[in-house]
């Protein structure tokens, strides 16, 4: 019993420590949690539409899909969907980390150049 109360009181101050370190980057911090929640959507996504597109093919091939000439065809809108949203995801991705404030720069920021 007294060591749990102990380990509680342990992990209270290891959590003050950890706010306490990451309180500057609060603003970059709630940026990369909205940049993942979209990238995790977008990529959910994407099973759901590629399936919605495999579907449409397979109604053209059978002819049962409407053939509007006035509007595109149900597998051409699904799959320029499809692009956009692998677009958004791979961009916030590779192009989604938050560039540090000058106040912020570290040696180890310019360990990783390869030349």
């Amino acid at each position: 019993m007294e060591n749990t109360i102990k380990e509680k009181g342990e992990v209270r101050k290891g959590l003050r420590a950890i706010r306490r370190h990451l309180r500057p980057f609060k603003n970059e911090l709630i940026l990369l949690t909205f940049l993942g929640l979209v990238s995790a959507l977008a990529n959910g996504s994407v099973p759901y539409v590629t399936g919605r597109f495999f579907d449409a093919l397979i109604e053209v091939s059978k002819g049962v899909a409407d053939q509007n000439i006035d509007s595109l065809p149900l597998w051409t809108s699904l799959l320029l969907i499809w692009v956009v949203i692998q677009l958004v995801a791979n961009n916030i991705l590779v192009h989604g980390s938050v560039a540090p404030s000058p106040r912020h720069h570290t040696s180890l920021q310019n360990s990783n150049r390869w030349f």
